[in-house]
């Protein structure tokens, strides 16, 4: 999780610094950390409410990449802490915007979880 969370740093630093900001008001710590992925995961909802495609594209495909080159424990950060946030608490439109940019690696797995606890929403993002 901790080279995770330096790739990340090094890849997205201005991110980095407002998660880890956010991370220690939440729970006052900035170590890697569940959290600290869920918190990441508000910047990519943020661009997608601006429908800054670079900056969601970019993160998308980092994350993306990693599951392709990941040791055995980053999968299930990346699902369980980054996925799984995607696209929560913004528009429809702008869900559906983000959904049709997200690659089909982070698809499956955003699928694999929501489409058990909230089938309905699934539904609506495959219309798009």
């Amino acid at each position: 999780m901790d080279d995770l969370k330096q790739l990340v740093e090094v890849t997205f630093p201005a991110e980095a610094v407002q998660t880890n900001q956010e991370s220690l008001d939440l729970c006052g710590s900035d170590e890697a950390c569940s959290l600290w992925f869920m918190c990441l995961t508000k910047r990519a909802n943020e661009a997608i409410l601006r429908r800054d495609a670079v900056v969601v594209a970019a993160h998308f495909e980092f994350f993306a990449a990693q599951l392709a080159v990941a040791g055995p424990d980053v999968p299930s950060i990346i699902d369980v802490s980054y996925v799984e946030n995607l696209l929560s608490h913004i528009r429809k439109e702008s869900e559906r915007w983000g959904w049709n940019l997200m690659p089909e690696i982070l698809q499956k797995y955003f699928e694999a979880f929501w489409a058990v606890i909230a089938p309905w929403r699934m539904e609506l993002l495959r219309k798009s």
